[in-house]
């Protein structure tokens, strides 16, 4: 996933990413995204972690697809 494929699809899931800008010497992202409510079930927060943007968001979609895979085959 590339930068702009992760910004967009950030976008799409109406997901935030943070970046610690204001500590010297270290590059950490942290991808924010809140999966929608299923089957009387609540959204989840997913928190992912990456030194790059793409590396957040893309581990964010990892966690993203396996929550959804938990919940069946009808979605």
């Amino acid at each position: 996933m590339n930068q702009d494929q992760a910004l967009r699809w950030l976008q799409q899931v109406d997901g935030s990413i943070f970046h610690n800008s204001e500590i010297e010497n270290e590059n950490a992202w942290v991808a924010v995204v809140r999966t929608p409510a299923h089957s009387g079930r609540t959204g989840k927060i997913i928190l992912a972690f990456g030194d790059t943007l793409s590396a957040a968001a893309e581990a964010a979609e990892q966690e993203w697809e396996t929550l959804w895979e938990s919940f069946g085959a009808t979605n």
